[in-house]
């Protein structure tokens, strides 16, 4: 047993089968929760990165969109849920069907590094956009020096922009969860009573934003303001 590459258990040469089925099913999984992660993290670095280079071009300090406690709660929540609903997922119908995959190839194979990225980045511009939509639209600011004045010397504004980033974040890698759930076919084929899973994750991580959010106290804790229906 020692030297051999496969065991078999019982004389049932469809044993072989199964066990590929469920090989080819963990490893999707794993594939699907590790590029969830990596991309989400991407988008949160580049959040911050990109409004401290910005920020070389301002006469003032420009506000990060997000707080240490803010990246905390969605690495431990928005990130933790839909990555355990992912992992848990019933394999699909057709991973029978695929040719054999090499034991070499890695882990990004097949477009892995371009949906790493690509997800990443539109995740981050859609929490960029977030944070300065209140001072362009509502606040008629249309320069970073006069954004980052308004943002430094506006307590409240501020707290509403970040309190919009990190919304808008948490959110998008809640809807992320149901991208990564087939990376082969469209969101769609996730309406299914096998994915009940990530339904409850999405659920449960939506409630506990707008917990966070709208709470008084709670809200004061997360340094978040309460939104209305608009924002």
């Amino acid at each position: 047993k020692s030297a051999s590459d496969m065991i078999l258990v019982d004389d049932n040469f469809s044993s072989i089968e199964k066990a590929v089925e469920e090989g080819r099913g963990i490893y999707d999984n794993i594939k699907k929760t590790i590029i969830f992660l990596l991309s989400t993290n991407i988008a949160e670095v580049l959040t911050m990165l990109i409004v401290v280079i910005l920020s070389l071009f301002t006469s003032y300090n420009l506000a990060t969109p997000l707080i240490a406690i803010h990246i905390l709660w969605v690495n431990l929540v928005t990130d933790s849920l839909p990555a355990i609903s992912l992992g848990a997922m019933e394999k699909s119908d057709d991973v029978m069907e695929r040719l054999p995959r090499n034991p070499n190839q890695s882990l990004f194979a097949e477009g892995g590094y371009v949906t790493t990225l690509g997800f990443g980045i539109v995740i981050t511009l859609i929490t960029l956009l977030a944070f300065f939509i209140i001072p362009v639209f509502e606040e008629n600011l249309f320069t970073l020096n006069e954004i980052a004045k308004a943002l430094e010397n506006d307590p409240i504004l501020l707290s509403k922009c970040q309190t919009m980033a990190f919304s808008t974040l948490s959110i998008a890698e809640l809807f992320h969860m149901f991208n990564m759930a087939n990376m082969k076919k469209s969101f769609i084929h996730v309406f299914h009573k096998k994915n009940i899973l990530l339904f409850i994750s999405f659920l449960i991580g939506l409630i506990l934003q707008i917990f966070v959010v709208m709470t008084p106290g709670i809200n004061n804790f997360f340094s978040c303001y309460p939104l209305d229906f608009l924002h």
